[in-house]
């Protein structure tokens, strides 16, 4: 029972990210902040990248989780255009935005903080590619 689960929330997940609106889903937004306009969760929290994850895949493990948090997703989130949904080893689901897991940096304690920024240089803000068209 927990595999056909499992398989029909991959296909509910995978059907979805097909949609065609520019807007991300309800969990997530863009935000202007110090550095520009960057992707944030619901509550305005600066979203990040990791140099190091592949396309759909995370890397960030163990000592890489004391700093940056997963920006897990629910079961019934649904991916949107360039806003996908990865399975974690873990087994949870994790936000991604074009192929890329997103990340909160454990530093930014108010909203549209971009504390992360040259924490490290495998870190960045989550940006859209081109801000007019998101």
């Amino acid at each position: 029972m927990q595999t056909l689960t499992c398989l029909s929330l991959l296909m509910m997940v995978a059907g979805s990210a097909v949609a065609d609106s520019t807007n991300p889903p309800a969990t997530l937004q863009f935000r202007e902040t110090k550095l520009g306009k960057v992707l944030a969760t619901r509550d305005q929290m600066t979203l990040y990248v990791f140099a190091d994850d592949q396309p759909g895949r995370t890397m960030c493990y163990k000592d890489c989780l004391e700093h940056w948090e997963p920006y897990h997703a629910e079961a019934n989130d649904q991916g949107f255009k360039h806003f996908s949904l990865l399975w974690r080893a873990d087994e949870t689901l994790q936000w991604a935005y074009k192929g890329q897991p997103l990340y909160t940096y454990k530093g930014d304690t108010r909203p549209g903080e971009v504390n992360g920024y040259k924490v490290d240089p495998k870190w960045s803000p989550a940006r859209p590619l081109d801000p007019k068209k998101n």
